[in-house]
């Protein structure tokens, strides 16, 4: 039997963000990053393209390492999201940890009213 790991959110996209959701993603939770930073669609869509490629890049020099297989990481990848501002408040209240490594975005997601109730 296999117990579902908690939800997780990290608050920003940069490169805390994106070592939180590897780590966690790696220990088989799904993660989704928080963009709290203020862009257009193509901005929101090439940092989030970015951030995904980063952690695909991190999780195969893991497989190189014999940690996991290439076809690992790639699930271990598929556990991970980058969402908008927009979407932040669903994600946020149904995290069940919330990390934040920038004061900016902790602020902005209690700005937002996303972590009232947590």
């Amino acid at each position: 039997m296999t117990l579902a790991r908690p939800a997780i959110a990290a608050l920003g996209a940069g490169r805390m963000g994106r070592g939180i959701a590897t780590a966690f993603a790696y220990a088989g939770h799904d993660v989704a990053i928080v963009d709290f930073k203020s862009r257009s669609e193509n901005q929101f869509h090439a940092l989030a393209g970015d951030a995904l490629r980063e952690i695909r890049n991190t999780l195969l020099s893991l497989a190189r390492f014999g940690l996991l297989t290439p076809e690992d990481a790639e699930r271990v990848l598929a556990r991970v999201r980058v969402i908008p501002e927009s979407e932040a408040g669903e994600t946020l209240r149904a995290a069940a940890i919330i990390f934040s490594a920038s004061v900016f975005a902790l602020a902005r997601a209690f700005s937002c009213g996303t972590l009232y109730g947590k």
